[in-house]
């Protein structure tokens, strides 16, 4: 029988939760169609090892994004597929060795494994749970001392792009290991302090009332590359601060959240940020007005025009990959598109 997994430190929609946020039934058909032909670009690509990419960081995002789609989805490849991914990702879990004083061991792919093999293992995948569970939950918290550490002592806005990006990326699979090892999950306490101060650390220029002078920092990088990282790090700043149970009305949520009122970003992977971010919001009730661009149509709409016809979706943000980008779509898509078909609308 499948399992099904709660994605992102068990967020889950309700009908009632998802009344703020609506899409129409042509554009959540759209996302359908859209979903089925990026789960095909997705399967084509899968490693005769069980990796995409042969990369434990492609293959983690390309697996949470499987663990969460339906059964009635393709379902027998797709829970083949899932299930070398999360072989592949075991084996490379359990291989790591590097000490986590060093700085190497505070590579992505490194937690990403660790976020990914917990949320299967915490779902019953593979021996050995809970001593399994336990040494990716210390790994991780030694990870997060070292990256207090090794922080930058002021905002990232005086650091380029790419270098607040690094840092918000760190912290965003910190929290999704964090997470997802806890029981019950998403429990505030001294880990989840120490995040919150790292991520204002590493916020991102942007508009709107920032909580002192220094965050105003300098405007966004003009090259595709630097403005799709500083959307993406915004987006994963704001999810990471609301996750942390930061209040809405935070004056570094709102000026992230102000930096996205005009228009939403054209980046995949920032919109799965800010999908992921909205599931909070909806449920605050102090969050207030959110932009019309955070909405879950405007989003979706900007997920579905950028889709190639190959099924898949390209990144602008160094490093990542098209497997990677495009299981950060359909992610948004399942956050986005879900509350619609609960709702009926």
């Amino acid at each position: 029988m499948r399992r099904r997994y709660a994605v992102l430190m068990g967020v889950l929609f309700s009908c009632a939760g998802a009344a703020a946020g609506r899409v129409s039934v042509s554009t959540a058909l759209e996302a359908q169609g859209a979903t089925s032909r990026a789960l095909r670009f997705l399967l084509k690509r899968q490693h005769a090892d069980g990796s995409w990419a042969n990369q434990e960081g492609a293959t983690a995002a390309v697996v949470l994004a499987l663990a969460n789609q339906p059964q009635a989805a393709e379902p027998g490849s797709v829970e083949g597929a899932l299930r070398k991914g999360l072989r592949f990702l075991v084996l490379r879990a359990e291989a790591l060795s590097i000490p986590v004083t060093e700085p190497e061991s505070l590579r992505g792919d490194a937690l990403g494994t660790a976020a990914a093999c917990a949320l299967a293992l915490a779902r019953g995948e593979g021996g050995g749970r809970d001593e399994v569970l336990g040494r990716l939950r210390s790994r991780v918290l030694a990870g997060l001392d070292v990256a207090a550490a090794t922080a930058p002592p002021g905002p990232a806005a005086a650091g380029t792009a790419a270098e607040t990006l690094a840092l918000q990326m760190r912290l965003a699979l910190i929290l999704d290991a964090l997470g997802a090892t806890d029981t019950p999950a998403w429990v505030p306490g001294a880990p989840y302090a120490a995040l919150v101060g790292l991520l204002r650390r590493g916020l991102p220029p942007g508009p709107g009332p920032a909580a002192g002078p220094e965050a105003d920092g300098p405007p966004d990088g003009k090259g595709p590359e630097d403005s799709a990282a500083l959307d993406l790090s915004a987006a994963l700043a704001l999810r990471g601060l609301l996750y942390c149970r930061v209040p809405a009305a935070d004056p570094d949520v709102r000026r992230l959240m102000a930096r996205f009122g005009a228009s939403p970003p054209r980046e995949p992977l920032a919109v799965c940020g800010l999908a992921e971010a909205l599931t909070v919001l909806l449920w605050d009730a102090g969050a207030g007005d959110i932009p019309r661009t955070m909405l879950p149509e405007p989003m979706v709409q900007v997920l579905l025009a950028s889709q190639q016809g190959d099924g898949g979706w390209s990144t602008d943000v160094p490093g990542v990959g098209r497997e990677q980008a495009t299981a950060a779509a359909v992610r948004g898509l399942q956050v986005l598109v879900g509350p619609a078909l609960c709702s009926g609308n």
